[in-house]
């Protein structure tokens, strides 16, 4: 039997940023000169139990764009941090850490391995 968990707080607030800033992403698109395939997207937040800190996990698509990347990032933060600050009543706004996502890179090297493996 399926026993559904209650959200913590710390679970909500989690979701609640990770809406406000694929939200703010999206109106401050991240653009690279002559190149216009690039996949930029969040994948999960953490934000510390006392409301002080956030990490912020991140891809980007090609890899080779995470340092332009963390960089745009670490621009907009600040900017992000107070809107945030602004729209959501929190004793503290969380400070905005953004790191790259290496379990999504590790996913996509463990399926370019699976499918060497299966043409062989």
């Amino acid at each position: 039997m399926n026993k559904i968990l209650p959200f913590n707080r710390i679970d909500k607030i989690n979701s609640m940023l990770f809406r406000e800033l694929t939200s703010l992403i999206s109106r401050e698109p991240f653009e690279r000169t002559g190149e216009i395939d690039i996949l930029l997207s969040l994948t999960k937040v953490e934000t510390s139990r006392d409301l002080r800190y956030a990490k912020v996990f991140f891809t980007v698509l090609p890899e080779k764009y995470r340092g332009d990347a963390k960089r745009f990032f670490n621009s907009k933060c600040q900017k992000w941090q107070r809107i945030i600050g602004k729209k959501k009543t929190f004793k503290y706004t969380p400070r905005l850490q953004f790191f790259f996502d290496k379990g999504q890179h590790n996913a996509f090297m463990v399926e370019e391995l699976l499918n060497k493996i299966h043409n062989v």
